[in-house]
């Protein structure tokens, strides 16, 4: 993992789509999360969303984000969807 690469993490039942803020190799990862508007388009928050999570939590670590405006897009959602039903049945 890398300071502003994309990933997906679970936390409550859920996941997120954020980019990293830091990174330590041997402890936490500070993300700061897009809020998510519909089915595959994401915003940032008004105010920022950023939580520190131990890496076991970021289940995905290539999520397909493009940027059109303002809005985020999720190319691969779908995929994310799956893997996270697995994620959560065998962590959660």
């Amino acid at each position: 993992m890398r300071v502003g690469q994309w990933v997906v993490a679970a936390y409550n039942k859920k996941f997120y789509v954020g980019q990293i803020l830091a990174f330590e190799p041997e402890g936490d990862v500070s993300i700061n999360f897009l809020a998510r508007k519909k089915p595959g388009e994401y915003r940032w928050p008004k105010s920022q969303d950023i939580g520190s999570f131990h890496p076991h939590f970021v289940f995905f670590s290539q999520p397909r984000v493009q940027k059109v405006g303002s809005s985020y897009f999720v190319s691969n959602e779908e995929q994310i969807v799956k893997l996270f039903e697995t994620y959560r049945k065998n962590n959660m």
